[in-house]
């Protein structure tokens, strides 16, 4: 084609090519801090992220949404101050547990980064929280893969020595598709006996009690300090309007809630067969149970600093202004 001719015309016919999904322009100086002031509350922010909105704020920390703009994700950002130990103790066992640990049903710290005297944690958004979705009516294939993840998040915790001790209905996060997250790696104190591990697992059947039954007959569940009791069976028994109807339902929440079982065998109990395929190996770490709250603030700062200079986050702290 001589330089003189043009380009000709694609006909109305000719297959087009389909739109490219827009770049993110890499030159912007993501990592560069501003501080940014949402709602009257200041954090000291990279530029990637946009679209800011306070949803929590209090003395012990701030949390907001935003959009990440180098991958394109919507996130959540806390903002926690490190002058407390407990404080700083939690948010460094969740930060080293991440990382040694990682697990799609565990909520994982995506970026973290120290500015001031506060410590930056960057997460994935979740849709809302069990609580949120707890008078649904849920079908047994939902409850199932609800209570599939939630074994699953234990099963690495306590093959490893630790327990979580905190599983309840609010800190649990979930989508809307069913995937969900416990919301930490759990107690900083770690105990390792075992009726912490089967407090975790006996967590887990309130929840499912909850799911199954209506509210009425979960109080009074609750109440029965027994599962030999005979009020407790005649619940489990079930009716025609309520979850308990299915016998592996029922079975479930009976191993869960009093059963002498191990986390393996409720992980393969026929309830949950549809999800027992996607199990996989166990991951054993060689991790220290350091009790932290001996420690004074300053040497679990010390730790904290030590585990970021660990966490391989693009943020980098020489681009503070």
């Amino acid at each position: 084609m001589s330089p003189t001719q043009s380009t000709p015309k694609s006909s109305p016919g000719a297959k087009q090519s389909p739109p490219r999904k827009r770049e993110v322009c890499k030159k912007v100086s993501w990592s560069r801090y501003d501080s940014v002031n949402i709602s009257g509350h200041l954090l000291m922010l990279p530029r990637r992220f946009a679209n800011l909105e306070i949803i929590e704020a209090g003395p012990s920390r701030t949390v907001c949404s935003g959009a990440d703009l180098l991958t394109e994700e919507n996130v959540i950002i806390r903002k926690t101050p490190l002058k407390d130990q407990e404080q700083t103790a939690r948010v460094y066992h969740n930060l080293k547990m991440g990382r040694l640990l990682p697990h799609p049903n565990i909520l994982s710290i995506l970026d973290a980064f120290e500015a001031g005297d506060s410590l930056y944690t960057v997460t994935d958004m979740m849709d809302g929280r069990l609580a949120d979705i707890v008078d649904e009516h849920l079908n047994h294939f939902v409850i199932a893969k609800i209570i599939y993840q939630l074994l699953s998040a234990l099963e690495p915790l306590h093959s490893n020595g630790f327990h979580h001790g905190n599983i309840t209905l609010n800190s649990v996060f979930i989508n809307t598709d069913a995937v969900l997250k416990l919301s930490s790696y759990g107690d900083v104190a770690q105990n390792v006996a075992e009726e912490k591990f089967r407090e975790d697992i006996t967590s887990v059947g309130s929840i499912l009690a909850r799911l199954l039954l209506e509210e009425e007959s979960f109080l009074k569940l609750a109440k029965i300090k027994s599962h030999n009791d005979l009020e407790w069976r005649t619940i489990l028994q079930g009716n025609s309007e309520s979850g308990l109807v299915d016998f592996h339902a029922r079975n479930m929440l009976y191993l869960l809630l009093g059963a002498p079982c191990t986390l393996s065998d409720l992980l393969r109990h026929p309830y949950m067969l549809t999800f027992r395929k996607n199990a996989g190996k166990v991951p054993l770490i060689d991790a220290e149970h350091r009790d932290l709250s001996a420690l004074s603030l300053t040497d679990m700062q010390g730790l904290l600093r030590d585990e970021l200079n660990r966490y391989e986050s693009p943020i980098s702290l020489q681009d503070v202004q």
